[in-house]
Parts: structure tokens; C-alpha cells; sequence
């Protein structure tokens, strides 16, 4: 399957994350916090803004310091 849309994985476990490289295969990237590639869903680079059409995200927000309206943004 060839896709064009560009789907960001926030943590995601094994199986969220093999699914989604089966199907979206060079589309998918899967970020963490403190493993490779990083990524801190409060302070968000520039050149990863406005790049996904979907994110995938689970059992991440609840780890996330108030305001939670930060780390919304950032996703």
C-alpha cells in the first residue's frame, strides 16, 4: 500500500508501531521522549509543525506537567 500522508507515532508501543509501518511504511515515524528520535510534544521543533495528518498517541498525555493545553498544541 503507497501512501501519501505523513502519520507521526508519539511513543507508540510494538504493536501500534508495526502496524502502522506496515501500512504506512516511510509515512510513519514513531517518536519518544528520551530515545531516538526525541521528541518533547511541549516544545515542539519547527520543521516537525504542521507536518502530520495523523498522530498516533497513547498513554502520553497523563506524564504530561499542567497546562495540558501546551502539549495539545504541540500534537
Amino acid at each position: 500500500m503507497k501512501s501519501k500522508e505523513k502519520i507521526l507515532g508519539v511513543s507508540d508501543r510494538k504493536h501500534t508501531k508495526q502496524t502502522l509501518q506496515k501500512f504506512f511504511n516511510k509515512s510513519y515515524t514513531n517518536f519518544h521522549y528520551h530515545v531516538d528520535p526525541g521528541l518533547d510534544i511541549t516544545q515542539v521543533p519547527k520543521y516537525l509543525l504542521g507536518i502530520a495528518d495523523v498522530i498516533s498517541c497513547s498513554e502520553v498525555l497523563e506524564h504530561v506537567q499542567p497546562p495540558i493545553q501546551i502539549a495539545f498544541a504541540g500534537l
